[in-house]
């Protein structure tokens, strides 16, 4: 057994021994997003809505437009499978991009976006939450 895989073993021993003991809690934020009370807002967050769909199809077609690339460079290598792994291409179009933008958009209208953690495994007994909304 090498150095380094003994290291890599050690550090498998660490990660399931703070998973397990109550001390290593792991959390995840969830957003909760206050639209802005003034009427004229509304006309607002709808070309945001638009905006963030409009940026949604954009991805989307961008994505199908590689994959369509990718399966016709893989035809054209014609079963050589270190052609096929070169004509491979990395297709992933996320939509945080388009999430941000709706966000930045959002606010900009006059709403507020709130971050809550939330206790997901080995929380603490008294609270599975943390920033917990103002409640009324």
């Amino acid at each position: 057994m090498t150095t380094e895989s003994r290291r890599k073993g050690r550090g498998w021993i660490v990660i399931i021994w703070c998973l397990l003991s109550a001390g290593c809690a792991m959390y995840r934020t969830e957003y909760i997003y206050q639209p802005p009370q003034a009427p004229e807002a509304q006309a607002c967050l709808g070309q945001c809505q638009t905006l963030q769909l409009q940026c949604d199809q954009m991805q989307d077609m961008k994505r199908e437009h590689c994959e369509y690339r990718e399966q016709l460079d893989v035809e054209d290598c014609a079963g050589d499978k270190d052609c096929e792994r070169g004509a491979r291409r990395d297709c992933y179009f996320g939509h945080r991009e388009c999430d941000e933008r709706y966000d930045t958009c959002f606010q900009a209208c006059g709403g507020t976006i709130e971050p809550v953690k939330i206790c997901v495994f080995g929380c603490p007994k008294e609270d599975s939450t943390v920033n917990t909304p103002n409640a009324p």
